[in-house]
């Protein structure tokens, strides 16, 4: 079969369709939650209604139980159906301001305080005091918190970044050994593009990376300094002749200052080069720079 490389611009299509993708709601985890919720509440609706016409034997607490059960299936079905059906248009409203990040922070903002209303409401309907509820909010935030603290870790990442702004989207970040433009700031992971013309240059960073390596915002253009090591079987002859035919010819091909030194490291030699270069063309200009020095 053929692939699919076909070039729209510079960006292939299937690319093209990925980045598309990240800039509107995605609304295939919220379509399987309401599945969820809605099989759920058919199959508590099943078992209550046999129980009722006593095809099914349940001692009453228990069906008591069960009912309160699937009252809170159609509350939390309903705060997801309501979700569902607003979030384009509440998308649409919050992207009015232009800011991308802003945008998806008071998104999910949005969907956490319909189902927590939801919550509330359940807890309500079943006779639950607010010192109670209280009270096993704490609890229960304790133990999720230590079972999913991960999750959490991410989630306080995703939002860190979304209010703090060390990066935003479009701008070029380099992570660790990682280094592309910003097309996705997710809950769980950032989406870095190295390079829009390669399907496979898409690289997803979990966010808990971004507190324990260091972040180098590279800007909107997408200048950095990169550098270039290339070893040397041996020191010239003369090294400061050898140093300045190289300077002349990098210069032909790279604008801006560069530093090209030697280096000895357990007893190899190395030609380093550093200079300023665009993310998009770092692959190119490397290549450029051995062909003309080897």
């Amino acid at each position: 079969m053929k692939k699919d490389t076909t070039v729209v611009g510079k960006i292939t299509e299937k690319k093209l369709a990925l980045l598309n993708q990240l800039k509107i709601p995605n609304h295939w985890v919220l379509n399987r939650i309401i599945l969820v919720f809605f099989l759920s509440f058919l199959f508590f609706e099943v078992i209550i209604r046999l129980a009722h016409a006593e095809f099914l034997k349940i001692p009453e607490q228990l069906l008591s139980v069960l009912v309160g059960l699937e009252v809170a299936i159609i509350v939390l079905l309903v705060a997801s159906a309501i979700i569902r059906l607003t979030e384009d248009w509440i998308f649409k409203i919050f992207s009015r301001s232009g800011d991308v990040e802003q945008t998806l922070f008071l998104k999910k903002l949005y969907e956490f305080t319909i189902y927590f209303l939801a919550l509330g409401y359940v807890l309500f309907t079943i006779g639950v005091t607010t010192a109670n509820i209280a009270l096993f909010g704490g609890l229960l935030a304790t133990g999720f918190a230590f079972a999913i603290r991960e999750v959490i870790i991410s989630y306080m990442v995703w939002l860190m970044l979304l209010t703090k702004k060390p990066f935003r989207i479009g701008d070029y970040l380099k992570i660790g050994d990682e280094t592309g433009k910003v097309i996705h700031i997710g809950t769980f992971y950032v989406v870095i593009d190295a390079d829009i013309e390669v399907d496979s240059e898409i690289t997803k960073i979990p966010n808990k990376l971004f507190l324990e390596k260091p972040i180098q915002n590279l800007g909107s253009d997408g200048i950095m300094l990169d550098t270039l090591k290339i070893p040397q079987e041996k020191l010239p002859n003369n090294p400061e002749k050898y140093l300045e035919t190289a300077r002349k010819m990098v210069a032909k091909i790279v604008q801006g200052k560069t530093t090209i030194t030697f280096d000895i490291v357990d007893g190899k030699t190395q030609l380093v080069i550093k200079y300023p270069v665009s993310v998009l063309q770092r692959s190119e200009i490397r290549s450029m720079i051995l062909l003309k020095i080897r």
